[in-house]
């Protein structure tokens, strides 16, 4: 019998053992649920960040579908009327140089013929006084 009673002291030893590892366990079911709890806000969190980036790839996509639309435009249509543009400008600026010149012939002409009336002007007075001391 005293090997009965040596076996049920081990035994007993044994259980107390196992019940603390059953309380360690325990402890380590209890951090493994905690754990996957904060897994799951990871998750969702993740969920979410993914969507956001999910939009703004689709929203980036349409920006490059609209830049490529502004440079078409910019290549067909608002360059060559840019060009045109500046052909008429270049065609103004040649007529305006024109006219300019022409004004400036205008004017020294225009000067020349104030000077000779008031040269005649003068003539005419100086004459009108012979006549007038002759008479």
């Amino acid at each position: 019998m005293e090997e009965g009673k040596k076996i049920l002291s081990i035994l007993e030893v044994m259980n107390t053992r196992f019940d603390g590892i059953d309380k360690r366990l325990d402890k380590i079911d209890a951090h493994l649920g905690i754990i996957d709890a904060r897994l799951d806000k990871v998750e969702s969190r993740l969920g979410k960040v993914e969507s956001r980036l999910d939009k703004v790839e689709s929203r980036l996509g349409k920006v490059e579908s609209d830049i490529k639309d502004i440079k078409m435009t910019i290549e067909n249509e608002i360059k060559p009327a840019i060009s045109i543009i500046a052909e008429g400008h270049l065609n103004l600026d040649r007529k305006l140089e024109n006219i300019i010149k022409m004004n400036e012939n205008r004017l020294s002409e225009h000067e020349i013929m104030k000077l000779k009336i008031n040269h005649l002007d003068s003539e005419v007075l100086k004459l009108n006084e012979k006549i007038m001391t002759s008479a």
